[in-house]
């Protein structure tokens, strides 16, 4: 890790952690992001059992024989979300970044704006078309 941030410094380096209380030394080390590997299994378990219907749901996005994907990407032109669904947009906008806020669930009546990021999910097949509407690219 020390290496690549040193011959690569804006690289983004993400640490898949086993271990509890190692997030300040990955930190340290150059790390952007830490994944808990215990903390996602564990979420997931406990969802299989409380909620097994929506644990179903992120095991069939993570499944590339699934036509449900889950993506990210920027926007490039100024519209409403229903004035995209009006024009054939599909996929559901999850999560809008703007100004390093975010908003979660928009309602139909959020302006996107160029620059915005936003979370969508949807049919594999609908997500190309839908983020050429969204015209911003990934």
């Amino acid at each position: 890790m020390l290496k690549t941030r040193k011959l690569r410094g804006g690289v983004p380096i993400i640490v898949l952690s086993r271990k509890r209380g190692m997030r300040d030394i990955y930190k340290q080390a150059g790390a952007t992001r830490i994944v808990d590997a215990y903390d996602i299994v564990g979420r997931l378990l406990a969802g299989s059992v409380f909620e097994p219907l929506a644990s179903e749901v992120l095991y069939d996005m993570a499944e590339s024989s699934k036509d449900l994907d889950i993506t990210e990407a920027g926007v490039g032109v100024e519209a409403t979300i229903e004035e995209l669904e009006q024009q054939g947009f599909k996929a559901h906008i999850i999560l809008v970044e703007r100004n390093n806020e975010r908003i979660y669930t928009p309602p139909y009546n959020f302006r996107l704006k160029p620059g915005d990021k936003v979370v969508l999910v949807g049919n594999a097949s609908d997500i190309a078309r839908d983020l050429r509407m969204l015209g911003g690219g990934s």
